[in-house]
């Protein structure tokens, strides 16, 4: 029986995993320790807190959320091993990710990505073994579908902060699920924060299957796209490695600079619009992928020429699904009132350190665990769920 070819597993796609793991926490990590509706205005009210908002906005806000899902698209290779047989694996996989994740935003975090990733990892199963052309053709459609969607969503927001009393607006934009999980989140019980917490993933889901699934799918298409040239693999011509750091350096960086300096502009503004920061976050999307081109040649430059400076990241980002779960825990045991306690009691710009050092904490357990393990404890139990028998 065909078992399809052996592909051999490359160091690169868990460096950049474990990396990307780091961004993503500190994004989220605001969601757990300041506000469930992420980052306001009325956080940067000093020096320190503008540095770090502008610096979240710029450098980590959707870009390793990209990183992320090329990587999900990339290591769909090491399922499928070429094999059609391997697809009811993948599907098996994809309904155990959308499982977790409902688990996952019910009892940990509402803005969890798994079933977001399931879900659109059931939609790229008809592309698995589609043509290079198809691909290329249905990552620039999507794309530009939905940064043209996008873009006349954000001009609609900017027409509409000119005629809608600032009143009115803070009124339809408000949360009661998002204020009902703060609250418990100050002063309630774990289990009171369950059903808050559901109730607001509920509420959410629709708009993160809308924005984030549709630049996962892309992300997922683009990956399946750069296994079939193993652009992660230590034989890719460091010209395209370069080229990768130019698109970062030229055109990403700027662009992202730019809407962070207006977004600054705005949230240290007396009179903060929320119209405008959901505009320059919607913009900021659509332009994310560039820099997070760049971060990929950057690691992959570090990678051939220092390895050992990033070679230590690849623990996490073998073991990533169980990283990515410890992360919520650790977050709601720091935050949470039966925990540490810390919910909106530590300042914007500690948060960046306190999830610089859960990252570095998860990837020296990592690094421990696989020194008796071949897998991580989530990673074993998805194996086992899903594997071909």
């Amino acid at each position: 029986m065909n078992r399809g070819k052996i592909i051999k597993r490359d160091t690169a796609p868990d460096v950049i995993r474990g990396f990307a793991l780091l961004g993503i926490l500190v994004v989220n990590i605001q969601y757990v320790g300041l506000s469930s509706k992420g980052l306001q205005g009325y956080y940067i009210d000093s020096l320190a807190n503008e540095v770090a908002g502008f610096l979240i906005f710029a450098l980590f806000q959707g870009k390793f959320y990209l990183l992320f899902s090329f990587l999900f698209g990339y290591s769909s290779s090491y399922i499928i091993r070429g094999a059609s047989s391997n697809r009811i694996r993948w599907i098996k996989r994809c309904l155990f990710l959308m499982a977790l994740g409902i688990i996952h935003g019910t009892l940990l975090w509402f803005g969890e990505i798994l079933f977001i990733y399931g879900l659109f990892g059931l939609a790229i199963t008809p592309f698995l073994f589609r043509s290079d052309k198809v691909l290329k053709a249905w990552i620039w459609l999507t794309f530009i579908s939905f940064a043209s969607v996008s873009l006349i969503f954000s001009s609609l927001l900017m027409a509409i902060d000119k005629f809608l009393p600032e009143e009115d607006l803070s009124a339809s934009l408000s949360s009661k699920r998002a204020l009902e999980l703060d609250k418990s989140m100050l002063n309630g019980t774990y289990l009171d924060s369950i059903d808050s917490r559901a109730s607001y993933w509920l509420e959410t889901i629709p708009f993160l299957i809308l924005f984030q699934g549709i630049v996962a799918f892309v992300a997922f298409l683009m990956g399946i796209y750069a296994s079939r040239s193993n652009l992660l693999s230590p034989s890719t011509p460091e010209k395209h490695i370069f080229k990768m750091i130019k698109i970062g350096v030229i055109f990403g960086l700027p662009i992202q600079l730019v809407l962070a300096t207006l977004w600054l502009m705005n949230s240290a503004a007396p009179n903060n619009s929320e119209i405008v920061h959901l505009g320059l976050t919607a913009i900021s999307m659509i332009t994310a992928p560039l820099l997070s081109v760049g971060y990929l040649g950057a690691i992959l430059a570090i990678i051939r020429i220092q390895p050992r400076l990033v070679g230590w990241m690849k623990s996490a980002g073998k073991v990533s699904l169980t990283t990515y779960i410890s992360q919520s825990i650790a977050m709601l045991f720091i935050f949470a009132p039966w925990g540490l306690g810390l919910f909106q009691k530590v300042e914007l710009w500690l948060l960046m350190p306190i999830a610089l050092t859960i990252w570095l904490i998860q990837s020296y357990c990592a690094t421990l665990w696989l020194k008796r393990f071949n897998l991580g404890p989530m990673e074993a139990a998805l194996n086992f769920l899903t594997k071909n028998r």
